[in-house]
């Protein structure tokens, strides 16, 4: 895959997250007959996600922030439930190039007074997080050392739950783009697994678990590590998001 296709795949994916995250965020959702078609594009996914933010027309008290590059993308995806438990929207920024005052300036202009950092202290500077503090904030920093031990952190600040959904932590993306916003309107944390193991602490203790994808994704071990597991998977990453549709009012 070469890198114009990368960066396209990872703009329309975290555009997804962001706006389905706003969806979530809505008090109501339109009919069919009632919908109205607008885009929100922007020239690259921050701007995307910014013109989603801008669109929701309100004030949050609490606001998600993360990086948006590439390989921190599932740690927004998996602060999906949480966002929708908040009332939040994810704040996403370029943790390379970003400067701490304009990361305030962009939280302030959503007028959030506390900031749930969803990426560890590699990714999210000392220096952006003190500035918020600087400006009044509450960070409640959720990122571990690993994504692994981010999703865990995002599952117990979820609080209980009696289901989860586990998708591959590296090769799931497309996976965990498809399950997301399931995840989020029902409330399940979203669990991050390697293709033959799920930790034991970062699996939590749920009822039930949605395996998400084929056994090139998360092997038959994986299944057989978690109480009352259910794989919902397709022939490939479109069949798996079609099945996942198909499934949407999975209880």
């Amino acid at each position: 895959m070469n890198d114009k296709v990368k960066r396209v795949l990872s703009t329309l994916t975290l555009s997804a997250l962001v706006a389905t995250n706003a969806a979530v965020l809505m008090p109501r959702v339109a009919s069919a007959a009632e919908a109205e078609v607008k885009s929100l594009a922007g020239a690259n996914r921050y701007e995307t996600a910014d013109k989603i933010n801008a669109e929701l027309g309100t004030k949050f008290d609490k606001v998600i922030l993360t990086s948006g590059e590439q390989a921190n993308l599932v740690d927004a995806l998996a602060a999906a439930p949480l966002a929708k438990k908040l009332g939040a929207p994810v704040v996403i920024i370029d943790h390379k190039t970003a400067k701490a005052a304009d990361v305030v300036a962009k939280i302030n202009g959503l007028g959030a007074k506390e900031v749930y950092v969803v990426s560890g202290p590699q990714v999210i500077s000392a220096e952006v997080k003190d500035a918020l503090r600087s400006a009044g904030m509450t960070v409640k920093e959720l990122g571990g050392k690993d994504r692994y031990e981010t999703a865990y952190n995002i599952a117990k600040e979820l609080g209980s739950a009696d289901t989860a959904v586990v998708v591959n932590g590296v090769t799931g993306l497309a996976d965990a783009m498809s399950i997301a916003p399931v995840a989020a309107a029902k409330g399940w944390p979203i669990i991050l697994a390697s293709k033959d193991d799920v930790n034991d602490t970062y699996k939590g203790n749920y009822n039930k678990y949605y395996v998400i994808g084929g056994e090139n994704a998360l092997s038959a071990s994986v299944l057989n590590e978690v109480k009352n597991g259910e794989r919902i998977y397709g022939a490939d990453r479109y069949a798996t998001n079609l099945e996942i549709v198909k499934n949407s009012r999975m209880k």
